[in-house]
């Protein structure tokens, strides 16, 4: 009797699990947009007085600083407190 009840079970473990299972490949669509690939057309950006740029440092974060870029083209930065003008 205990080795039908065992049989039983493992027979419906068997199909309950067999509805779990995946035949089909897994694909992205053809038409889905790459999110890597740059941004088309947008216009051509160049930095100018009054931007404020972050530098962040992935594996440094005590050298991150946001600047305000100057009206001369240049900047202070904590690592340097000189101007940096435009190259």
């Amino acid at each position: 009797m205990m080795s039908k009840w065992f049989v039983g079970l493992c027979v419906l473990s068997l199909v309950a699990l067999g509805g779990c299972g995946h035949t089909g490949k897994t694909t992205l669509p053809e038409s889905s947009p790459n999110p890597y690939a740059a941004p088309v057309n947008l216009p051509e950006y160049r930095i100018q007085s009054g931007d404020l740029l972050d530098i962040k440092f992935f594996y440094h974060a005590a050298l991150n600083e946001s600047v305000t870029v100057r009206p001369d083209g240049g900047s202070l930065s904590r690592s340097s407190r000189k101007s940096r003008p435009p190259a």
